[in-house]
Parts: C-alpha cells; sequence; structure tokens
C-alpha cells in the first residue's frame, strides 16, 4: 500500500484522485500498489491530487463551488465531476476536452477548476454520485469566475 501524507503545514488542501477515472474516490491517502511494476519499462506510480474547497485559489481562478446534499443533509465523500473543453497545450488552434473530478469534504461542499477555456464562457453537466445516488446540474462558467453556491441534491 502506497501513503502519500499531505503537509501538516498545509491542511487539508487536496484529495488523492484515484488511480483511474471511474474508480471510487475514498478520504485517505492510501492505494493499493501492485510490485514490481507491470510494466518495468514505466516503473512510476502516477499521484494525482485534487484541491478541495479549503484550497487558496486566486482571486480569478474559474471555479464552481458547491454542495451535495440527500435529504437535507450534507454528503460526504461524494464524487462531482463534468467534462469540459480546454485550448489544446500542444496547438492554441485546438481544444481537448477534459474530465475534472473532486470529492465532497466533510460537510459535503466541492470545489472543480477550470482553466484555459477557449471562449470566455461555457456550459458544463455537473455530476455528483454516491453509490446509485446520481444528480445533475448544467450550468455556464465563465472564464475567471466563480460560480458559488450550487446544490446537488441526491433525494
Amino acid at each position: 500500500t502506497l501513503v502519500v501524507e499531505p503537509d501538516p503545514t498545509s491542511g487539508n488542501l487536496y484529495n488523492l484522485q484515484p488511480k483511474q477515472v471511474g474508480d471510487p474516490w475514498t478520504d485517505t491517502f492510501e492505494r493499493p500498489v501492485v510490485l514490481p511494476m507491470p510494466n518495468p519499462l514505466v516503473p512510476l506510480e502516477v499521484i494525482t491530487f485534487s484541491p478541495t474547497p479549503a484550497y487558496p485559489f486566486p482571486a480569478n481562478a474559474t471555479l464552481v463551488r458547491g454542495k451535495v446534499i440527500k435529504n437535507g443533509a450534507d454528503v460526504s465523500v461524494a464524487q462531482v465531476s463534468t467534462t469540459y473543453n480546454e485550448v489544446d497545450p500542444n496547438d492554441s488552434m485546438l481544444t481537448v476536452p477534459v474530465h475534472v473530478e473532486t470529492m465532497t469534504d466533510r460537510a459535503g461542499e466541492f470545489v472543480l477548476f477550470f482553466k484555459s477555456l477557449p471562449q470566455k464562457t461555457q456550459p458544463v453537466l455537473i455530476t455528483a454520485t454516491k453509490g446509485a445516488d446520481q444528480d445533475q446540474i448544467a450550468r455556464v462558467i465563465t472564464e475567471g469566475t466563480t460560480l458559488k453556491n450550487q446544490v446537488l441534491d441526491l433525494t
């Protein structure tokens, strides 16, 4: 088991993302690792973090902040995700779809971070999932602004 411990001085600023899209999120910083690595030519275990709502984003970050609830109660460890278009880092004339996901904190809060939008605004469909429960909301994000107080209800 690989244990990734966040710097205690930084507080609760990150979540450890699952190894693959669609794998379940957990509120621990542990991941099982098979040794020796399956491909000896690529002996790396990639670790990806997603920011928590406590992360100190700059004022001009493009964000969606919200909460996931069920029957009026906060839902922790729910997966929140969307796919949006981003300027291709290899060719600024092209766009590429980017999937972003995060996990709610103990208060049911989440933040999704977007970068390099090809246009000032774009629609996104945000999905919250926990177990068999799911809710979706359609919103429009605007470069350099924060869309606040978005609620996804798993009821």
